[in-house]
């Protein structure tokens, strides 16, 4: 009878927690990213001499302000992103960015 007590506790509290459990299974990818150029390969390009990346995770916005020193100056620029699977569009100078984020 003790054995069944128990184990009923240990159901009730799990079917408890469950939700709390369900609500903190996204991540939060806020933070900042400073590029390693020792493990980085630029190919042909000469590798910038710092980079950092400071992402702001709101969900389902990521805005990544980044800042990076080159040969040709600094340049600073922020990219914007969702995590819902909608097609985002980023442009800096000549360069334009579409990405769109898939569940795999």
């Amino acid at each position: 009878m003790r054995t069944k007590v128990v184990i009923l506790m240990v159901v009730v509290l799990a079917v408890a927690a469950a939700p709390s459990l369900i609500a903190q299974s996204k991540p939060n990818f806020s933070g900042e990213c400073k590029l390693n150029i020792e493990k980085s390969d630029f190919g042909p390009m000469p590798p910038p001499s710092s980079r950092t990346d400071k992402i702001d995770h709101k969900e389902p916005g990521l805005k990544v302000p980044f800042a990076q020193v080159t040969e040709q100056g600094d340049m600073n620029g922020d990219f914007n992103y969702t995590t819902d699977g909608k097609e985002c569009t980023n442009e800096m100078g000549e360069a334009k960015q579409t990405l769109i984020m898939e569940k795999k």
